[in-house]
């Protein structure tokens, strides 16, 4: 009966979440350019009738997925050049023969590819380095003319955009960014002045693969004997979970005075409650419902109060306290053991280590050592609304050269949907299978979980931009956690100016690309 039920469940979409303003979007109150006039996390399916919440019939396939309208279509095995990164979370493009067979995965994506190329008639060709390569490559293409797409690490698409390598992707014809292969939150997000220069979705499996989740150890877990462990285990998290209770508190507390720390100073061969990479703590900042950027009601891009706020003050300062005490283990850079970010991982594969802040796509390499559960990112407290489970940035975003002539434009938006669409259908099923086939883990609830934290996705646009910021979209908050800022009021308040300068460049730059780059 599992056996049946998994089977059953991975025929489930992987509708990368997404919301609508004012329901953990781009804030309360602001209007949003709403990319495609679709809606949010409910556009990948269809009502009972066969129809979307417009009204409006969705077409689909044997499976019950959603086809896309592209039937039809030959460019005539045009040739499609392609700038890269070559280490998103997972190797996804141009998959070889040999390759194929070594995970489900790898299978979905060569498929997905052939496909794609059988259905429009096009020959992409790759050119993946390493992210660091990007920029001085695309300058050097975009010369020659010899770029059609980009697929980058998600935090230089900024890059290629503002240099104006990259055109306005609403402005290309077989794009339909109301298909649930696309994320209509990072549609939102990336939305200024009614312009949009980046897309992303199934289209890049990595997506998922590196979005933040909360990592424990079961076996540990269940162990623990005596005090406030005594009366719960694994399922008694997952069911914290589904009943909204799941909050940072709530895994502070399992954390600590469990009989996990130790008094005598720390190192690499204690038991911590809860173990953090510094480059991940700035997760836990969004998890708690706080925004780094907001907008205004013309769609450009204001910086968040919540920045600055007292809430983001007390998380800082409750982090800070866990992680000064003995159950708490974040390295700081700083010299010996534990200035090293490896003793997280180290802490954690070796048994000892009750929670973990990490991504999807490590999970399957931890799974050799230790039995892994997964919780999305806990909440602020109980009354918030949803969990937020946002993404590192090793996951591909797509967009179109300013270079494309005209008879290779039509090619390259077929192309971009049809990799996003054929990835909706073939490869996010894959996905799940992938990570815990045969694992001692696999169970209903994980399956529960996982398509919980699926669900939780919130891409924010603080990340996306974070090049235009020059990092401090993210540092603000993780220097205040690795410094054990204690006072994050002030700490934060010396960004302001800084931050709404780069906001202003932002919106002008927006607004000028067009003229400047035609």
């Amino acid at each position: 009966i599992l056996c049946l039920l998994l089977a059953l469940l991975m025929l489930l979409p992987l509708a990368v979440a997404c919301n609508k303003k004012g329901d953990g979007g781009k804030g309360d109150g602001a209007e949003t350019s709403d990319v495609a006039g679709g809606n949010a996390a409910g556009n990948a399916a269809a009502s009972g009738d066969g129809s979307d919440e417009s009204g409006e019939q969705i077409e689909t396939d044997e499976n019950g997925f959603q086809k896309d309208s592209l039937d039809g279509l030959d460019f005539g095995g045009k040739e499609l050049y392609v700038l890269a990164c070559s280490d998103p979370m997972y190797k996804e493009l141009d998959i070889s023969v040999d390759d194929m067979n070594a995970s489900e995965l790898n299978r979905a994506l060569y498929t997905r590819d052939l496909k794609v190329k059988s259905r429009l008639n096009v020959k992409p060709v790759y050119q993946q380095v390493p992210r660091d390569e990007v920029a001085v490559e695309a300058q050097a293409m975009e010369t020659q003319g010899d770029v059609d797409l980009y697929a980058p690490y998600s935090r230089l698409s900024a890059t290629l955009m503002m240099q104006g390598y990259t055109r306005n992707l609403l402005d290309v014809n077989h794009l339909d960014f109301s298909g649930p292969w696309w994320s209509r939150d990072l549609l939102n997000k990336v939305t200024i002045h009614d312009r949009m220069y980046v897309a992303s979705g199934d289209i890049s499996p990595s997506l998922f693969g590196a979005t933040y989740v909360i990592c424990f150890n079961k076996t540990l877990f269940d162990e623990v004997e005596g005090g406030k462990l005594a009366n719960y285990d694994a399922e008694s998290l997952y069911e914290m979970v589904e009943e909204g209770t799941w909050t940072l508190d709530a895994m502070l507390d399992f954390a600590k005075g469990v009989g996990l720390g130790t008094d005598d100073g720390k190192d690499i061969a204690d038991s911590y409650g809860f173990v953090c990479d510094p480059v991940h703590v700035d997760s836990l900042y969004q998890a708690m419902g706080l925004k780094v950027l907001d907008y205004n009601p013309d769609s450009s891009v204001k910086v968040s109060e919540d920045l600055y706020s007292a809430k983001a003050h007390g998380v800082v300062e409750k982090l800070n306290t866990f992680f000064d005490s003995p159950d708490g283990l974040m390295p700081d850079y700083g010299d010996g053991p534990l200035g090293d970010r490896n003793a997280v991982s180290q802490s954690f594969i070796n048994g000892t280590s009750l929670f973990k802040v990490d991504v999807i796509g490590a999970v399957g390499a931890m799974l050799q050592n230790v039995d892994v559960g997964i919780l999305p990112l806990p909440k602020y407290n109980a009354d918030q609304e949803r969990y937020y489970d946002v993404n590192m940035f090793a996951y591909l975003v797509w967009s179109i050269s300013r270079s494309v002539t005209d008879d290779t434009l039509d090619a390259c938006g077929a192309f971009m949907e049809c990799m996003a669409s054929e990835g909706y259908r073939t490869i996010a099923p894959a996905m799940y299978e992938d990570v815990y086939k045969g694992q001692s883990s696999e169970s209903a609830e994980d399956y529960a979980m996982w398509d919980t934290i699926r669900d939780s996705i919130d891409v924010e646009g603080g990340r996306l931009f974070v090049d235009v910021f020059e990092n401090k979209t993210y540092s603000v908050f993780r220097t205040a956690i690795v410094g054990r800022t204690t006072d994050y009021m002030s700490h934060s308040e010396s960004y302001r100016e800084q931050m709404n300068g780069y906001a202003d460049g932002l919106n002008n730059l927006m607004l000028t690309l067009e003229d400047l780059y035609a």
